[in-house]
């Protein structure tokens, strides 16, 4: 933390894919401010006017430890809620999948054992003519 804001970042992992990041950023804990003297040299380096840079300096938002905590809390049960979603979403698709391509060969053996078993000719790749 070089200019005294905080920036707090929660991940959504799914199947070892990061599918995207939560940010709780830009504010400041009660009892500490942001570093004044970092943003009127930040200010005057990159030519940003000073009242307005420092007006919005002055916005920002100051959370209690206690606030933090609760916001943190709810976003990491948020991201446990999109993250075991995802992951059953993949376990449907994983399923659906293995499903078809069970019920594809057993089509095919079904098929192919009923021409068979009852003499009804078929061509080189088993299908019924």
């Amino acid at each position: 933390m070089q200019n005294g804001i905080w920036h707090i970042a929660v991940p959504l992992v799914a199947a070892g894919h990061h599918l995207a990041t939560m940010f709780l950023t830009q504010f400041n804990f009660e009892g500490e401010g942001p570093d004044r003297e970092f943003f009127i040299r930040q200010a005057h380096e990159f030519g940003y006017n000073l009242d307005d840079y420092l007006n919005a300096l002055d916005r920002m938002p100051t959370f209690s430890a206690e606030k933090v905590s609760y916001i943190l809390a709810y976003d990491m049960a948020l991201a446990q809620f999109i993250t075991d979603l995802a992951e059953q979403s993949l376990k449907i698709v994983e399923t659906e999948k293995s499903l078809s391509k069970s019920e594809d060969k057993y089509r095919s053996v079904v098929e192919t054992s009923i021409s068979e078993f009852i003499g009804i000719p078929s061509d080189k790749d088993g299908f019924i003519r």
